[in-house]
């Protein structure tokens, strides 16, 4: 049986090839977090060296560009659209499965609507917000 002294004094997390030791995961936190983002910010240092950018860098670029910047802006509202649809969902503690019998539609076609993988037409946004009870237009 082991002793307490040979157990480590201090209990370590591992990410990945980055290993961080804290005093106390659950009274210092804070220890943890300040290592690990020194750490990060090593790597994002290595990264930009060899040329790499973050995604906030390169959409930054990107919405310099005016067709770029069209095109984002006018799936906004349809973003806003499926995710006010999922929250009614969820707030109604349906399941996609439900929502779809009460929309008269099959579940995966629902999923492919929250996923944003179709463009539904008028008529199916229709029959979703009243399966869910909810107005499209305020």
């Amino acid at each position: 049986m082991a002793s307490l002294r040979s157990q480590p004094k201090y209990p370590c997390v591992n990410f990945g090839s980055l290993t961080i030791a804290s005093a106390s995961l659950q009274d210092n936190n804070t220890y943890v977090i300040l290592i690990f983002m020194t750490k990060q910010a090593k790597i994002m240092k290595k990264a930009r060296a060899l040329g790499y950018v973050t995604l906030d860098q390169m959409h930054r670029e990107l919405m310099k560009k005016k067709g770029f910047r069209d095109a984002y802006e006018s799936l906004e509202l349809e973003d806003r659209v499926i995710h006010a649809m999922i929250r009614a969902r969820i707030g109604k503690k349906l399941s996609q499965a439900q929502l779809a019998k009460k929309a008269n539609m099959h579940q995966s076609a629902v999923a492919r609507f929250e996923s944003g993988g179709s463009n539904p037409r008028l008529d199916t946004l229709v029959r979703v917000a009243t399966a869910l009870d909810v107005r499209l237009i305020k």
